[in-house]
């Protein structure tokens, strides 16, 4: 595979060139850029075929690496790719012919519904109370949490759209960026606490805002400092992990209130369909991986169920023995 011929700046077509000013999406996502431009993008490479300089790397990036570090890797290079054959530039793409690794399965932990509510008294001591509240009861991502603005929420028809996230980028600049995935472009529906809940912290905000000589607008963010500015994602998980040890809960992220949003839902009998909808997956088949845990459960409920489906028919029979 061989970089087409051109009369461009070689820079133009050096791999680290393109990665340096290709879009970023989070601080992860550098940190896989500036690794890979070391790896396969140095500069002076141009013009060089790159196969054999990805089929080396790939080999130690398999050894020195987690399998979860490799796919992103991969997934960067091959965007990368991608962006080049769409221009000319590449006949083909090398990294389809690389299989990603598949990452080892981790299950998921989740609040028990005896620590919950211990939690949220803990964190209503804190401007947190009302992120973490909204992310336990909705299952949003960190992201997409501190990119919901007030006009992506209609509190009347009780419902949040998740149209962006807020990524931070290593030299600490907040990035808003679209949902990953057209799944991931979403509504989710608000229970009444939850409702309750926004409208509590839109009338506390709304007080703030009145104080600082402003108003609360559409645009406004829902979570953030004093100011209306964004919160940093890793200072949230950090407060997050606080709260939890003051709790006295351990071995809990802030993403886990995600997955104890979707564990509850589950064992309540909630369709996986419907799960992964409100969750935001590409695909049923990744809720269902992720939450194999609480499938068993599930079945044991549903074998319930339809005994109760089927109560008129047993007592159907027995009045006609």
């Amino acid at each position: 595979m061989t970089i087409s011929p051109n009369t461009k700046s070689p820079d133009y077509y050096n791999l680290g060139f393109f990665m340096t000013n290709l879009w970023h999406r989070s601080s992860r996502f550098q940190q896989i850029r500036s690794d890979l431009i070391k790896s396969v993008g140095q500069a002076g490479q141009g013009h060089r075929e790159i196969t054999e300089c990805i089929s080396d790397r790939w080999a130690m990036f398999r050894v020195q690496l987690s399998a979860q570090t490799v796919k992103h890797h991969h997934r960067v290079l091959s965007e990368a790719l991608e962006y080049w054959i769409e221009h000319g530039l590449l006949s083909r793409n090398v990294c389809k012919q690389v299989k990603a690794p598949r990452p080892a399965y981790k299950e998921m932990k989740a609040l028990t519904v005896e620590q919950i509510p211990r939690l949220f008294e803990t964190a209503q001591e804190t401007s947190y109370f009302h992120l973490i509240h909204l992310a336990l009861y909705t299952g949003l991502r960190r992201s997409e949490l501190l990119g919901l603005r007030w006009k992506d929420t209609d509190l009347v028809s009780s419902v949040v759209h998740v149209t962006q996230g807020l990524h931070m980028l290593r030299n600490k600049r907040p990035v808003f960026a679209p949902p990953k995935t057209p799944k991931s472009r979403r509504s989710v529906a608000l229970s009444p606490d939850t409702v309750e809940a926004l409208q509590q912290h839109y009338a506390e905000r709304k007080v703030v805002c009145e104080s600082l000589g402003t108003t609360v607008t559409g645009d406004d963010l829902v979570f953030g400092d004093i100011y209306g500015g964004p919160f940093s994602p890793s200072t949230v998980s950090h407060a997050f992990g606080d709260i939890c040890k003051k709790t006295g809960i351990s071995g809990i992220r802030f993403h886990d209130l995600r997955h104890t949003d979707a564990t509850l839902l589950m064992k309540q009998g909630t369709s996986p369909k419907v799960v992964q909808e409100r969750l935001g997956h590409s695909s049923i088949s990744v809720t269902l991986d992720v939450y194999s845990h609480v499938v068993p459960g599930m079945q044991e409920l549903a074998a319930l169920q339809l005994d109760e489906g089927l109560k008129a028919v047993k007592d159907y029979q027995a009045n006609y023995r």
